[in-house]
């Protein structure tokens, strides 16, 4: 490091090894997984057929983009979609969506749309 400058490190952690990143992952799989325990399960009564088709492409790994093609909509509209299926699942980003839909049935396990 730069005379001057200091860095800190959680306790029993250093910037040379790995424990930082390793136990910061941990963290944030630990904290996902308390998010979705306290969470109900989420169900598809509210969403609509857009949305559910929506949902569906993000688990087979697309972009907004490629999902706007297969939709024949805009980027931005599949955006709002995404927007609200977050609201709708009580869920902050595409990765956490995916794993709701998928455990609570929503999307097939191994990508291929939707499971019902």
């Amino acid at each position: 490091m730069t005379e001057g400058r200091t860095r800190s490190f959680p306790e029993g952690s250093s910037p040379s090894g790995s424990a930082y990143g390793v136990r910061a992952a941990i963290s944030h799989w630990w904290l996902q997984a308390r998010i979705l325990e306290q969470r109900g399960p989420a169900t598809t009564d509210s969403l609509t057929g857009r949305e559910r088709a929506t949902l569906a492409l993000p688990a087979d790994g697309l972009t907004a983009v490629a999902i706007a093609r297969r939709l024949a909509v805009s980027p931005r509209t599949v955006n709002k979609h995404l927007e609200h299926l977050y609201r709708k699942l009580g869920v902050r980003d595409r990765l956490q969506a995916v794993l709701v839909a998928r455990d609570a049935g929503l999307v097939c396990a191994g990508g291929g749309g939707l499971a019902r």
